[in-house]
């Protein structure tokens, strides 16, 4: 909880697609079947790695300093899947497979979170990109191409709601390590 002259922002950890993918999946979103459902921005999409909710300024200097020992060799991660959360109302874009190398980031950024004194996430990771939001009845029997990302490294994101709708920040990005 912050003190009393502490500011806070709301932010997230996210693999962010390059704009080649980010059009791609755009397209996708436009060639889906009319639903019920609200398309994401496409300047919006990303794939969350961790919620790290409201973090004061303290944790963010904290967690800035110490992201970087968060190191894991570039990978793809193949997005050939569509899914469907019925209680959130989400059509998403997923991974059947779910990298080594993205466990491994996931699990360092959620024990940095713990010495930062933020609640990460415990269920099982899996990789997601929400396409559409209040959808109300899923079209999972659409043709999907399968979308390989290259992915280099990933982001730290401050989440701003406004009457317009949500704006994402990228605050600070890291690299992974590339292989030869």
């Amino acid at each position: 909880m912050a003190s009393n002259n502490q500011s806070t922002q709301r932010l997230f950890f996210a693999l962010w697609p390059a704009p080649a993918l980010r059009g791609q999946l755009a397209d996708l979103n436009r060639q889906l079947p009319v639903t019920t459902g609200k398309p994401v921005m496409p300047e919006n999409l990303h794939i969350t790695l961790q919620f790290l909710g409201s973090v004061t300024d303290t944790q963010y200097q904290q967690l800035v300093h110490t992201t970087p020992a968060c190191q894991a060799p570039s990978f793809t991660l193949h997005l050939d899947r569509l899914g469907y959360f019925p209680k959130a109302q989400v059509l998403w874009i997923g991974a059947r497979e779910t990298p080594p190398a993205l466990q491994q980031i996931v699990h360092c950024l959620g024990s940095i979170m713990t010495d930062c004194g933020l609640q990460p996430d415990t269920r099982p990771y899996h990789a997601h990109l929400t396409l559409q939001r209040k959808v109300k009845k899923p079209l999972l029997d659409f043709q999907l191409d399968s979308f390989a990302w290259p992915v280099t490294g990933f982001v730290l994101v401050r989440s701003d709601t406004r009457a317009e709708g949500v704006k994402y920040d990228i605050l600070h990005q890291w690299s992974l390590q590339t292989t030869d």
